[in-house]
């Protein structure tokens, strides 16, 4: 097996989970929430299903992204930031939204019923002429954490890639690097 070939394989055979991230950002008059990633749910235990749509409760300090009617798994064991992000209560997305849930609280993490970990998640809601001032949420970055992962909340500004992005960044580049080196030609003797 030539070596690039072999790099390949093992770039593909390496299963790495990551955060995930939720960001809010304005958009003209609009925010625009998106939710981007994976999760590893091991030590968390499922506690029941149910059915969500999205929305923000920053006083409560609790976010649902994705679909609306989405079925879910909640589960327990996650540990909460310890506090809002804004001073808001209830607010539902518009009825647009799409892709997966994600719902995080003081007290509970809901994904898609029979999510598997790993899988990635991606979902984006729109609240239509909403801000930060008129929903009174804190710019600022929150995480919610248990042993085998975490979600990062991004309020304004931009998140940071996750770990995992960087690696396959990194791991593309240095393939690219290794198909542009050149063997040294050997000379044949006429």
């Amino acid at each position: 097996m030539r070596p690039l070939s072999l790099i390949i394989l093992l770039l593909l055979a390496v299963t790495t989970y990551g955060q995930v991230t939720i960001t809010v950002v304005e958009s003209g008059s609009d925010l625009i929430m998106t939710a981007t990633g994976s999760l590893d749910t091991t030590g968390l235990t499922a506690a029941g299903n149910t059915t969500y749509s999205p929305y923000l409760y920053p006083q409560n300090g609790a976010v649902i992204t994705g679909a609306n009617n989405a079925a879910a798994t909640y589960y327990s064991g996650a540990t909460a930031f310890g506090g809002s992000f804004g001073t808001a209560g209830f607010t539902a997305a518009d009825a647009g939204g799409s892709g997966d849930l994600v719902y995080v609280s003081a007290f509970y993490l809901g994904l898609p019923q029979s999510y598997i970990d790993g899988t990635s998640l991606t979902s984006t809601n729109t609240f239509t002429d909403k801000s930060f001032s008129s929903l009174g949420l804190i710019e600022g970055t929150y995480v919610w954490s248990w042993p085998s992962d975490s979600i990062t909340l991004v309020i304004g500004g931009s998140a940071v890639p996750e770990p995992a992005s960087w690696a396959a960044l990194c791991g593309a580049m240095g393939l690219i690097a290794t198909g542009f080196r050149r063997r040294p030609r050997q000379s044949i003797p006429t």
